[in-house]
């Protein structure tokens, strides 16, 4: 067997999925903004890695060399030992369920599709029958449960409330659960409301002022054509006023010329 066989969750890298004696345990809950939260166990048997020339102590270094390596995915660890198993048990805070898929190998699907969470799972990787091996020979074990956020539709596991849990081994190898996704968060229908109401507000503070502008100045045209003509007409003097100037009503008075005539004597 190689070092590593298979790869599940570790640090959002590879979960480590190894083939041989192999137990997981996990507990996650889908939250409201499409991440993953909770606690996954990944134990090897040592008696296992010991005769298949592994050493227990360096294969869990590596897991946790794994984890240091991404600080900043969501996932932490912590060492884990029964005196029988030997792991890591990690702990997922608010993990993008997408990033659950390709961190397990397609082996965990959590996938939003329209208003629903789909939650399935594959482990035939591990199934010895698919290994060509007999079943005595690598036993494993997965029990892994999902809660989700508004209930579940369907399921193929045990539901207990928004719970389902699943108990594979060797011939049952896949997992599979539907459940209701809320609605878009508030915080990030705000996010997407209030860019929003900034634009249109400014564009009609935008169009107001540019309408007021508008009015005012053609009000200071009308004032300015106004003022014009007033001034033309005071500068033109009127008919009246010349006449006035001329002192008179601009017309003569024709006396008649008298004409002497001359004394007759009779």
């Amino acid at each position: 067997m190689t070092k590593t066989l298979l790869r599940l969750l570790v640090a959002l890298g590879g979960l480590a999925l190894l083939t041989g004696c192999l137990k997981i345990d996990g507990d996650l809950q889908i939250n409201d903004g499409d991440t993953v939260s909770g606690e996954v166990l990944v134990a090897f048997s040592t008696a296992w890695a010991i005769s298949s020339g592994q050493d227990p102590e360096g294969l869990v270094d590596s897991i946790e060399e794994e984890l240091a390596a991404a600080p900043d995915s969501g996932v932490s660890g912590e060492r884990y030992d029964d005196g029988e198993f030997a792991g890591v048990r990690m702990t997922l805070t608010d993990v993008p369920i997408e990033r659950v898929r390709s961190a397990t190998s397609d082996a965990l699907r959590i996938e939003r599709v329209g208003s629903t969470y789909v939650v399935t799972g594959d482990f035939s990787e591990l199934d010895p029958t698919v290994l060509g091996e007999e079943a005595g020979e690598v036993p494993w074990s997965v029990r892994m449960s999902v809660t989700f956020p508004r209930g579940v539709t369907e399921h193929d596991g045990t539901l207990s409330g928004d719970t389902v849990t699943w108990e594979l081994g060797p011939g049952t190898t896949s997992m599979h659960a539907v459940g209701p996704a809320p609605t878009t968060p508030l915080l990030q229908r705000i996010g997407f409301i209030v860019p929003a109401l900034i634009v249109i507000i400014a564009a009609a503070v935008l169009l107001t002022w540019l309408s007021r502008r508008r009015r005012r100045a053609d009000e200071a045209a009308g004032r300015t054509a106004g003022f014009r003509a007033r001034r033309e007409a005071a500068r033109e003097p009127s008919s009246t006023d010349v006449e006035s100037m001329l002192g008179g009503s601009g017309k003569t008075d024709a006396k008649p010329k008298r004409t002497a005539t001359p004394d007759t004597e009779d």
